[in-house]
């Protein structure tokens, strides 16, 4: 493999595949037991326990508008590392239509559609050997999990010293 070559994933979603550093993906599994969430949107199926992490367990389809509703059934879950830090939310599971598979990604047989229009969690479109893929923004869906499934973005350690040293001294009498 040449330093330009990225072990990637491509992930069958509803509406179509997604692509993604291999590095990103920590796991597939099988579907587990979904506790709903009060008040989600429709793309957040749910909440599902993997090892020890609430993971927030989302329909990439419906969030991005690929599909207009995702099949729970027989259904795979694909656990990304989101990248809203390893607060709260360290894992989103995405809802996989079929297997996952590894592919070899380098700028050879990888091609940018620049004119597609892009939706909401998605960073663009490209076509990797002749397929049309989706290359997911990780950020914005990780925060837009975090806000629908807990309610407010996750907030590690380092941010909460980082406000404290920044807020007004407080006084007691």
């Amino acid at each position: 493999m040449s330093e330009q070559e990225v072990r990637s994933v491509l992930i069958p979603v509803s509406g179509g595949d997604l692509l993604l550093p291999n590095a990103t993906v920590a796991e597939v599994i099988g579907m587990s037991e979904v506790v709903p969430v009060a008040d989600a949107p429709e793309w957040l199926v749910g909440t599902t326990l993997w090892h020890g992490w609430e993971m927030p367990l989302v329909a990439y389809g419906v969030v991005s508008r690929m599909a207009e509703e995702e099949t729970v059934q027989n259904s795979r879950i694909a656990v990304v590392k989101a990248l809203s830090g390893p607060g709260r939310m360290p894992y989103m599971g995405f809802l996989c239509t079929g297997f996952p598979r590894l592919v070899t990604v380098s700028p050879a047989n990888l091609v940018a559609i620049p004119d597609r229009e892009v939706s909401i969690g998605v960073l663009g479109h490209a076509i990797l050997q002749d397929r049309e893929v989706v290359l997911p923004d990780l950020d914005r869906t990780s925060q837009l999990v975090a806000h629908a499934a807990f309610g407010a973005l996750p907030i590690t350690n380092a941010q909460v010293a980082e406000a404290l040293r920044h807020a007004p001294p407080t006084t007691t009498q």
